[in-house]
């Protein structure tokens, strides 16, 4: 027991020790200003009017099925509002109630609709509810009026917490890479055939050998990164190799803010000072010791120890959720990557390219009489594309559908759905039991029986959809999804 407790003590004062605040005020800025940009593009592109202003059905998460978008403009004045915060942010005015904001702001959207699922908006989500209880307002913070300087350190905790966060990202992206069809190079060998223009310049671009190699890189790099970030012998390398991995991605897939965002992450592992080093190296000037006239200043450390006691177990659950709830794909059986059971925060990036084709068709139970629905009256082209090869959403849409039929006067109707995809160019089989009335089926936590289990195997040239397939004459969602 002593032990436990001297070991206890030693971690809670390393935990308290204060280091300097500059990385994460840096980091605070580039989180705030990208936010903004990401904003930005939510307007430009249309983004808010398609995904949730003119949707009229909304994939909702288990438990969340009372969440709805604003009504009339209210998500265009949400998004104005998540812009404002990350001003603010940026800028350190009303810091914490601005990252609370953003935390909130974003989780709503990040759970209005599965299909609009993105791991990096998840970790900023987390990230931003972690950073509220970071004062990392403490430096590069404009101020009206008189300055107010205060300590320009911060609880080492403060920093660890941020970085295992990230850690977890990257560390998870690299764990779940450990797959046979990532390590044959699939399916970035698809993502890189498609890529013509780079083929025209590099004409190995998109062969096998070349697909295994970056596959077997990216997997290296997300396994190894943050230990070798680290390491100060290897720390420069290493973030050389992840600034050229993110705008590589960048440059080749459309991810959006995700690789600059880690950019600007990556750099929190860095010495905590590294900004003013930075800054010193480029001046050539030392910074000055003294306060300047008029500004007053504060203890070096304003978090008690109580409160930092306090901290720290609320950290181990956190953290303690954070590694488990990856791993719950386990609990099923088959290749979750075809079922797409237990794949939502657990870091399952860039994972799969699928094709799907699929049919949606009303039966009488009574009269057996039958008739086709066409989808695309209800969901945008993006919802479309995502339940047209993930089983649980086509489930939840075939409930809507019977709900519809019944306020139709048509009486109870079956729905089934006929739907063949392919996986990682593999040849497209079935996904579904077209037997089953699938809007009869409930949610369950298990293995749902009624999704059919992959059965066909990785060939050794991907198939395409142009090569086609006979027998199936299907509406086809030919641009397969990557994630």
């Amino acid at each position: 027991m002593a032990t436990l407790n001297a070991l206890g003590r030693r971690i809670t004062d390393a935990a308290m020790r204060p280091i300097d605040v500059a990385s994460l005020a840096v980091f605070r800025i580039g989180l705030g200003v990208i936010l903004v940009w990401e904003v930005w593009r939510y307007f430009h592109f249309g983004w808010i009017r398609d995904f949730y202003v003119e949707t009229h059905f909304n994939f909702t998460y288990p438990g969340f099925d009372w969440l709805r978008p604003w009504p009339g403009i209210g998500m265009y004045a949400h998004f104005l509002a998540l812009g404002a915060a990350g001003m603010l942010v940026a800028v350190g005015r009303h810091y914490r109630a601005a990252m609370a904001a953003l935390a909130v702001g974003l989780t709503y959207v990040l759970l209005l609709d599965q299909t609009a699922f993105l791991n990096h908006l998840y970790l900023v989500c987390l990230l931003c509810s972690l950073m509220v209880f970071v004062p990392a307002d403490r430096e590069w913070t404009w101020r009206r009026g008189e300055q107010l300087q205060v300590s320009p350190t911060v609880p080492a905790w403060c920093l660890w917490m941020i970085r295992f966060q990230i850690g977890i990202a990257y560390f998870y992206g690299g764990i779940v890479k450990l797959n046979p069809d990532w390590l044959q190079g699939q399916p970035l060998q698809i993502w890189m055939m498609q890529m013509t223009g780079l083929r025209e310049w590099f004409p190995v671009y998109g062969e096998r050998w070349l697909a295994v190699v970056m596959s077997w890189s990216g997997l290296i790099i997300d396994l190894f990164v943050v230990p070798a970030l680290l390491w100060k012998s290897t720390q420069k390398i290493a973030l050389t190799i992840a600034v050229t991995f993110h705008l590589w991605n960048s440059t080749m897939f459309q991810i959006g803010i995700f690789p600059w965002f880690m950019i600007v992450a990556t750099t929190l592992f860095l010495s905590p000072d590294w900004p003013r080093r930075f800054v010193r190296a480029l001046s050539k000037k030392t910074t000055s010791s003294t306060s300047p006239a008029g500004v007053r200043t504060i203890p070096a450390l304003t978090v008690s120890a109580s409160r930092g006691k306090l901290a720290l177990p609320c950290l181990a659950v956190w953290f303690a959720v954070q590694l488990i709830v990856p791993w719950r794909h386990l609990l099923y059986e088959g290749n979750v990557d075809w079922t797409e059971e237990g794949t939502r925060f657990a870091w399952r990036m860039m994972l799969h390219e699928k094709w799907s084709a699929l049919r949606f068709t009303l039966v009488d139970p009574v009269t057996k009489k039958t008739r086709p629905f066409n989808p695309r009256a209800l969901l945008t082209q993006k919802q479309l594309d995502k339940m047209s090869y993930e089983p649980e959403l086509l489930r939840q849409f075939s409930r809507h559908i019977a709900d519809l039929a019944a306020q139709d006067a048509l009486g109870r109707q079956e729905v089934h759905v006929e739907v063949w995809c392919s996986l990682n160019g593999r040849r497209p089989q079935l996904m579904i039991d077209p037997r089953i009335d699938l809007a009869a089926e409930p949610f369950r936590w298990r293995r749902q029986p009624w999704i059919l289990p992959l059965t066909e195997s990785l060939p050794a040239k991907p198939w395409t959809p142009a090569e086609g397939l006979p027998g199936i004459n299907l509406p086809s969602n030919d641009d397969g999804k990557k994630r």
